[in-house]
């Protein structure tokens, strides 16, 4: 179905009855690891929207969040911070600050900032829309965990290592407690801690918990899924840095014959 969908969406935007349908297929291509089709997707949605709905209409909003992220994922994280902020600004204005869609923008803006390296500045905001989802939605909603992944990585990419570490262990717990051990936010915390454990030179437990999280991707996601790939690319890291060179060298070989073999794969990365 969301394959067709990208066929005509020009003319499926102008149906209000599908508009449901088809921010539904744009975080289906996001979260299935296929940004160019959500941004192709997006882009066309983005325009005829702005048009009929106005700007600030709710549906014109997600599909901006949505190509945002996928402008993200194909390669220009410049290009989608304008999109990013443009979308938190205009939900702020209309919904108030705390807001459960205001906060999903500033999440999304806290993850850019972060994506550009300004660590610091989004460690600021991630701390704050944490503070506001804990407030609102309460210490276990997954929407309160992703902010504290969020903040827990950037603690790392701050070389707070003690910290990261601890946060990313309390948020897996959390996670695996309300969502389940393979959900996909899990996973990706779970590779996070995996890590935050390699920089902490905890190299052993490290590989143990990439190679499970890689294990679960690739039984959960397939092995082209970008976060399956990020996790076989620190599984490999992580095993140089333990000595094993040629087996990290024949784990990324494995990798790229796979894709090879799927050379019309949906799953595209940047």
């Amino acid at each position: 179905m969301a394959s067709h969908l990208t066929t005509q969406h020009v003319v499926l935007a102008e149906r209000p009855e599908l508009r449901p349908t088809l921010l539904k297929a744009a975080f289906f291509f996001i979260r299935s690891g296929q940004p160019r089709s959500a941004h192709s997707l997006t882009a066309s949605l983005r325009d005829v929207w702005a048009d009929e709905l106005g700007p600030d209409h709710p549906d014109t909003l997600s599909c901006m969040q949505y190509f945002g992220h996928a402008t993200a994922d194909v390669g220009d994280i410049v290009g989608a911070l304008t999109f990013v902020k443009d979308t938190f600004a205009r939900r702020r204005r209309i919904l108030g600050d705390d807001h459960p869609d205001t906060l999903h923008a500033a999440n999304d803006l806290a993850a850019t900032t972060s994506r550009l390296g300004k660590h610091a500045e989004a460690h600021q905001m991630y701390e704050d829309t944490l503070r506001r989802r804990r407030n609102i939605l309460g210490d276990n909603h997954p929407d309160t965990l992703q902010t504290a992944h969020g903040l827990a990585m950037t603690l790392h990419d701050l070389r707070e290592g003690d910290e990261a570490h601890r946060m990313v262990g309390d948020t897996l717990r959390r996670q695996r407690n309300t969502l389940g051990d393979n959900h996909p936010n899990t996973l990706q915390t779970a590779h996070g801690l995996a890590i935050t454990l390699h920089s902490l030179r905890r190299h052993s437990e490290a590989a143990e918990l990439a190679e499970d999280v890689r294990n679960r991707q690739r039984r959960t996601l397939g092995d082209d899924h970008p976060d399956t790939v990020d996790a076989t690319e620190s599984l490999a890291a992580i095993g140089t840095a333990m000595g094993k060179r040629f087996a990290a060298q024949r784990l990324l070989a494995n990798q790229r014959k796979q894709a090879k073999r799927r050379p019309n794969r949906k799953k595209q990365r940047p």
